[in-house]
């Protein structure tokens, strides 16, 4: 893996960890949807500055424009859950739940786009599900 694969997914951590407490913060005053729907607002600008501030868009396809649209329509699905799950439980325990998501993400990335799933790799990934239970 590239090192600056490795170096943006420690930056998603970062950042997912700290949009996590804002989400429980925002649902204290904020009903869950609304708070996903102002929170998205302002990713929409964030992801039209990066386009912009990178040279602009290179190619639009239909077919990963539909791949982007369904997977928009799940990650909002699971924005929804997450963002109602925070406002209903503790972060320390909803958050650690929900970040099982590179679970499915890895079965899925085997099953259907023949990417490879070592014993290291599967036993790293039961060990997060032991750990999370």
């Amino acid at each position: 893996m590239e090192e600056s694969a490795v170096t943006f997914a420690f930056v998603t951590a970062v950042a997912w960890g700290v949009w996590s407490l804002l989400v429980k913060l925002a649902t204290r005053t904020l009903e869950p949807a609304m708070a996903m729907v102002i929170s998205y607002l302002a990713a929409v600008v964030v992801a039209v500055v990066y386009i912009v501030a990178s040279g602009g868009v290179t190619s639009v396809t239909a077919a990963g424009t539909g791949y982007a649209v369904l997977g928009g329509i799940a990650a909002s699905g699971g924005a929804v859950a997450f963002y109602t799950a925070v406002a209903r439980g503790q972060t320390a325990v909803v958050t650690p739940i929900s970040g099982l998501y590179f679970v499915v993400a890895a079965i899925l990335g085997a099953l259907l786009l023949g990417e490879s799933l070592h014993l290291r790799q599967a036993a790293g990934v039961l060990c997060a599900i032991v750990a999370v239970a």
